[in-house]
């Protein structure tokens, strides 16, 4: 068989029962960052069936042009941390003999920082008490916005509202959930998915999961200073040994946002693989600090139409 050029490194987020879809875990299934466990196990089946599944270290050999090349691989990788990984998904890769990456955010592992931006908005939007009314403030233009409408509640999921949350620095971002909570009546306190700690990852570290880091606090690293970016990388890293867990030289980029700058700050902090996203297969011309995944989906047909042409002659 002729040598292969490409790798499927696929980027998983939550692993729930197609039962959690409704509720507190909707937007995440609506923003595909969550995948029904029933559609993960399938996956997983069909990979198995290949052989296709490599252990994570693969990462390193294949980057340097080494070990077995004689067919193409798909190296799994989970992002974040939130629990469900070791309560769903570990226990899937288990029955299966298989292994993975997990990136963590280390603030939110540690307890520094109590879950991701996302989970807050989330749970916000999900706790909301009022049905219409009018969010200013996010964007050029207020909304007028009516929540009895299915376009609105997707806008409220992942609006430009949202985007510019995300990209909002932490003490903005704070602001921007006391500004959405007013706008939607919410008064109760919200409650966010659970997430791993360190024992947790010492437990996954025992099951076979490799590590790898997330960022500190999960901010867009193109967007803070260098002084700031440099800091929050040394720090994701520096977590692994100070809380007796292995070293590592992976990153996942937080929302797979790089840019050269970051990768050479990635470098000099002692990274040497850098985990982006691209919805593309990883080829070898890909530098070792920018490698493309693909976020798997729930659409039946996705390991069909994304995933098969890699082991066909027409996909290498």
């Amino acid at each position: 068989m002729e040598p292969t050029s490409r790798h499927a490194i696929l980027c998983f987020h939550r692993v729930l029962p197609a039962s959690r879809r409704t509720g507190p875990d909707d937007p995440y299934f609506k923003r595909q960052t969550a995948l029904e466990l029933e559609r993960f196990c399938a996956l997983l089946d069909e990979l198995d069936r290949r052989g296709a599944v490599l252990p994570p270290e693969s990462l390193f050999d294949w980057t340097r042009g080494e070990g077995p090349q004689s067919r193409p691989g798909v190296i799994l990788t989970f992002d974040d941390g939130y629990a469900d990984v070791l309560e769903f998904a570990a226990p899937a890769l288990k029955r299966r003999g298989m292994r993975a990456l997990l990136c963590v955010t280390t603030a939110v592992a540690s307890g520094a920082q109590r879950g991701f931006p996302v989970d807050h908005w989330y749970a916000t939007a999900q706790a909301a008490t009022a049905r219409t009314g009018l969010i200013d403030g996010f964007t050029d233009e207020a909304w007028a916005f009516d929540l009895a409408r299915e376009e609105d509640r997707a806008r409220l999921v992942d609006g430009p509202e949202k985007r510019a949350f995300v990209r909002a620095s932490p003490e903005d971002q704070q602001e921007m959930l006391d500004r959405l909570r007013r706008a939607l009546r919410v008064e109760a306190r919200i409650s966010i998915p659970p997430l791993l700690g360190v024992s947790d990852l010492v437990s996954l570290v025992r099951e076979g999961f490799m590590l790898g880091a997330h960022g500190e606090r999960h901010a867009l690293l193109p967007l803070l200073s260098e002084s700031e970016a440099a800091g929050e990388l040394a720090r994701s890293r520096a977590f692994f040994p100070a809380h007796g867990l292995p070293e590592t030289s992976i990153l996942a980029y937080p929302d797979g946002a790089t840019c050269a700058r970051t990768e050479v700050l990635a470098q000099a902090a002692g990274y040497t693989i850098g985990l982006a996203l691209g919805s593309r297969f990883a080829t070898r011309d890909d530098p070792p600090l920018r490698l493309p995944r693909l976020i798997p989906t729930n659409d039946p047909s996705w390991f069909e139409r994304r995933l098969l042409p890699l082991f066909t002659r027409e996909g290498r």
